[in-house]
C-alpha cells in the first residue's frame, strides 16, 4: 500500500495509477548531483484532496500559486520510503466536471535542500555569536588552532583565524604611508621589522572555518548530515578568507581609525573645517548637520591614540594668541597646543605670520562620544587654515562575520564549490528525515550491501550496452576564478591559465567539444616576503594579496597596492619559524615575535607525499630556495576526481541499459552505494526511470560497470551458476555479458 502524507494530510491516490519515482544520484555527462524525484503524477479530486489542495495552495477557482511546495512523505506498507517536496503543477477539469484531477510533482530532499537553501548570499549567515572586538589578544589567540593546538583550541576554538598575509599599503607621492610586511634595513622604510613600525591591528583580516560556513548554511536550511570528510582532521584547517568586498588593506569594520586632511587655504571659523579624507573607512568623521561641526564619532569603548595639527597664518598688528584644542562632546578640552604671535609689523601695515599647532593623545573613550578640534585667538584681527589634519592612530575594532564574507557569494554556490572540489555525493538518508550522507564519490560508490539483481531482469526487453567513453567531452578544464594579485597575474601571462589549473584530454580523435569544471574559489600562490637581507627569512613565507604597480619613487617601486581580494579557500599550516627575522605586532607586550601564523593552498608545510594541494594541478610555484618540495602530494584532481575521471574515460567502461523486475522490498533496501551483481560483472546503479511506487514491475535502469571491482572478505560470494541456462534466450556461463 502506498501512502502519501503531505504535512499530515494522508492524500487519496488512483489505486491503478501510483507516483512514479526517477532516482539518480548524478549525470555521467556532466558529474552534475540530481535529486530523486518524480514525474508528474495525478491524484482525484476527492472531498479530502479537495479541502487540501483548496487550503494549502490558495486555490481560486482555477488558479493558484505555483511558488508553493509542502513538506511531503511517501509510505510503503507504513514504512517511510522517501521525503520532499510536493507541488501542485496543473488542475484537470474534463468535460462537464466529470472529472477533476490535480497533477502533482513530488521532489527528494536533495532538491529540497538547494530550494531551501535558497539564492541567499553567505554575508546573510547568522553568525552573530561570532562577533568580536579586534586586538592583539584574539589575533594571536586565533594562531592556537589546529593544527597548532587541539581540534578545539583558538578564538572561537579555532573557527576564526587571523593568519599574517600582506595586503598591500597606500602611497602619497610615491611614499609609503603605513607599515609594511617586509624586512628592510634601508633606513626610513617602515618595515615591521623595526621597532618603531609594527603591524597595527586593523591590518589582520579574518578566515572562517569552511566547516563552520557548511554547517550553518545546512542548519539555516533545516537540515543536518553525517561526513567523514567534512567532520575530519584533513578538512577542520580548512579556511575561507573574510576579506571585505573593497580593495583595503584595513580590515573591514574593524577599522575604525581615520586620516582626514585639510585641503588648501580656507578661512577659520569656530570649528577647523576638514574637507579631506585620505582614509576613513568606516565614514567615522562627520559633519553635524545641525552645528556644522566636523566631528568623529567614538564607536567603540576603550584605548585610542588622537595626533591633531593645524597650520596657517596670523595678520595682525598686535600681539596675541592662537590656541587648537581636542574638544570631548563638543564642551570638554581634553588636549590642547598654543603659540603666541608677536606683533611684526604697525597698524596701517600688519604682516602675516605662521603658525603650527600640533598634539599627540591618548587616552580613554566611551561609545558614542564625539571629538573635533577648534581654534581659539586672543587679539588677532584674522588669520588662515592652510592644512592640518586629524587622525586616529589606533583604536578598537570590532568584525561582524557576515558583513566581511564576499557580498557576491551565495550560499548554494559555496556548497556546490566544496561538493565540487572535493567530488562528493550528497545521499538522501532513507531512515532520517532531513538528514545526508555526505562523502567523496570515490569512497562512497560501491562501498555498500552487494545485490544479486540476475534473476530480476527482464528478458523480454532490450539490453544496451555503450561505452562511456562515447558520453564524454575530448577535454575537460578543472579551473578556479582568476585573481588579480601580482602572483596570479604573473602565472597567467606566462601559463595563459589560472594557477591551479588541470586539463584532462581524452586523447581520442572519437571525441569532440570541452566542458568546464570550476569554483568560485580564487587560487592563492605564495612566495617569501620582501627580504633586504638574502641570508635570512627563507622559511617565511606567506600570501600576497596586493597588485605591484610602477611607483614614482625608487624606493618603494613597484608600489604594493590593495585589491579586492576575492574568496579563497586555504589550509592552516600553524605557527612557523620566521628564519631569523623578528617582526612586531602593534599593543603586544609579547613583540617582537620569531615566528609567525602560516596560511598556503598545502596541507602540510613542508610538503609531503601524503599532502593534499588545495588546486587542481600541483604547481612549481613561486617559492625561492630549496625549502619545500613542491610537487609532492595530491591535488584535489588527484585525489577526488582521477579515479572517476579514469573510470569514464577507460575504454572497457561501460552504461548497460537493462528492464528489472522490483518490487517494495527491493526499493526499500536499495541506496546508491549498493553494488550491483548480474551474471558475471559488478556495477553500481547511475539511475532508475518511473518506478511504479509500491507495486512490482518491470522498471528501466542504468548501470555503470565496476572496473576491476573486488568484493570484501566475507562479502558476497557469486553463485557458480547465474544464468538460467535451460533458457535458449541466454548464453552459457563463460559469455560476457557484453557479448549479448
Amino acid at each position: 500500500m502506498v501512502q502519501l502524507n503531505v504535512e499530515g494530510v494522508f492524500l487519496d491516490l488512483y489505486d491503478l495509477d501510483p507516483p512514479k519515482l526517477n532516482f539518480a544520484i548524478e549525470d555521467i555527462t556532466d558529474t552534475t548531483a540530481r535529486s530523486t524525484f518524480s514525474r508528474t503524477f495525478r491524484v482525484p479530486a476527492t472531498s479530502n484532496n479537495n479541502t487540501f489542495f483548496t487550503n494549502a495552495y490558495q486555490i481560486n477557482g482555477v488558479d493558484f500559486d505555483v511558488r508553493i511546495k509542502r513538506t511531503s512523505y511517501i509510505y510503503i506498507d507504513g514504512s517511510l520510503f522517501s521525503t520532499g517536496q510536493l507541488r501542485l503543477n496543473k488542475i484537470y477539469n474534463s468535460r462537464e466536471g466529470k472529472r477533476i484531477d490535480y497533477e502533482c510533482i513530488f521532489f527528494g530532499e536533495t532538491k529540497d535542500l538547494s530550494t531551501s537553501i535558497g539564492e541567499g548570499y553567505l554575508n546573510e549567515l547568522d553568525l552573530s555569536a561570532y562577533t568580536h572586538t579586534l586586538s592583539y589578544t584574539a589575533i594571536t589567540k586565533s594562531w592556537e588552532a589546529y593544527p597548532s593546538g587541539t581540534t578545539t583550541d583558538g578564538l572561537f576554538n579555532g573557527d576564526i583565524l587571523y593568519p599574517l598575509i600582506d595586503y598591500g599599503n597606500t602611497y602619497t607621492n610615491g611614499v609609503v604611508n603605513e607599515t609594511m610586511v617586509q624586512q628592510d634595513n634601508t633606513a626610513g622604510v617602515p618595515a615591521f621589522t623595526k621597532v618603531p613600525h609594527p603591524l597595527t591591528e586593523d591590518r589582520w583580516k579574518p578566515l572562517v572555518r569552511a566547516k563552520l560556513l557548511f554547517d550553518t548554511i545546512f542548519e539555516e536550511a533545516g537540515f543536518t548530515y553525517d561526513s567523514e570528510l567534512l567532520n575530519s582532521d584533513l578538512f577542520l584547517p580548512i579556511y575561507v578568507s573574510a576579506f571585505g568586498n573593497e580593495a583595503s588593506i584595513y580590515t573591514p569594520n574593524a577599522n575604525n581609525t581615520c586620516d582626514i586632511t585639510v585641503n588648501g587655504s580656507t578661512t577659520a571659523a569656530v570649528i577647523v573645517p576638514y574637507n579631506l579624507k585620505i582614509f576613513d573607512y568606516n565614514n567615522r568623521f562627520t559633519i553635524d548637520p545641525l552645528t556644522n561641526t566636523y566631528e568623529y564619532t567614538v564607536p567603540l569603548t576603550g584605548t585610542y591614540e588622537i595626533s591633531w595639527s593645524i597650520n596657517g597664518s596670523a595678520l595682525t598688528s598686535t600681539s596675541g594668541s592662537i590656541s587648537g584644542r581636542l574638544r570631548l562632546n563638543n564642551a570638554v578640552t581634553i588636549d590642547s597646543d598654543s603659540q603666541s604671535i608677536v606683533n611684526p609689523g604697525s597698524q596701517e601695515n600688519p604682516e602675516s605670520v605662521s603658525y603650527s599647532l600640533n598634539s599627540v593623545w591618548t587616552g580613554t573613550l566611551t561609545a558614542g562620544q564625539y571629538l573635533h578640534v577648534d581654534i581659539v585667538d586672543t587679539n588677532l584681527e584674522n588669520y588662515n587654515v592652510n592644512g592640518g589634519d586629524f587622525r586616529v592612530l589606533s583604536a578598537p575594532g570590532q568584525v561582524a562575520l557576515p558583513s566581511v564574507l564576499d557580498d557576491n557569494y551565495k550560499k548554494i554556490d559555496f556548497i556546490r564549490d566544496i561538493i565540487t572540489m572535493f567530488r562528493l555525493v550528497l545521499v538522501p538518508d532513507n531512515k532520517r528525515s532531513n538528514h545526508f550522507i555526505i562523502e567523496p564519490w570515490q569512497d562512497y560508490i560501491a562501498t555498500g550491501e552487494v545485490m544479486d539483481w540476475t534473476h530480476k531482469l527482464d528478458l523480454n526487453k532490450d539490453l544496451i550496452t555503450e561505452p562511456l567513453f562515447y558520453t564524454q567531452s575530448s577535454r575537460i578544464n578543472f579551473n578556479n576564478k582568476e585573481g588579480k594579485d601580482y602572483l596570479n597575474v604573473i602565472n597567467e601571462e606566462q601559463f595563459k591559465e589560472v594557477f591551479g589549473t588541470a586539463i584532462v584530454n581524452g586523447n581520442n580523435d572519437l571525441l569532440e567539444g570541452e566542458r568546464d569544471i570550476t569554483t568560485n574559489f580564487t587560487p592563492t600562490p605564495i612566495t617569501q616576503i620582501k627580504r633586504k637581507n638574502l641570508s635570512i627569512g627563507e622559511t617565511f613565507i606567506i600570501p600576497q594579496i596586493h597588485a605591484n604597480e610602477p611607483g614614482d619613487n625608487a624606493t618603494y617601486n613597484p608600489q604594493h597596492v590593495s585589491i579586492r581580494g576575492n574568496t579563497r579557500i586555504l589550509y592552516y599550516n600553524g605557527i612557523k619559524d620566521t628564519d631569523g627575522i623578528d617582526w612586531y605586532l602593534e599593543n603586544d607586550p609579547n613583540s617582537p615575535y620569531d615566528y609567525y601564523p602560516m596560511v598556503s593552498f598545502y596541507q602540510d608545510f613542508p610538503n609531503t607525499s601524503n599532502s593534499l594541494n588545495l588546486n587542481w594541478q600541483i604547481e612549481q610555484g613561486y617559492i625561492q630556495h630549496a625549502v619545500n618540495s613542491p610537487l609532492l602530494g595530491k591535488s584535489v584532481y588527484d585525489k577526488y576526481w582521477s579515479n572517476y575521471i579514469n573510470s569514464i574515460y577507460d575504454g572497457f567502461a561501460r552504461k548497460v541499459t537493462a528492464h528489472f523486475v522490483l518490487d517494495s522490498v527491493d526499493l526499500l533496501d536499495f541506496n546508491f552505494d549498493n553494488v550491483i551483481f548480474v551474471k558475471d560483472a559488478y556495477y553500481y546503479v547511475n539511475r532508475i526511470y518511473d518506478v511504479s511506487i509500491g507495486q512490482k514491475s518491470s522498471v528501466k535502469v542504468d548501470l555503470i560497470k565496476l572496473i576491476n571491482y573486488n568484493v570484501n572478505e566475507g562479502g558476497f560470494v557469486p553463485p557458480v551458476l547465474v544464468w538460467n541456462t535451460t533458457d535458449s534466450d541466454w548464453e552459457d556461463t563463460n559469455v560476457n555479458w557484453e557479448g549479448y
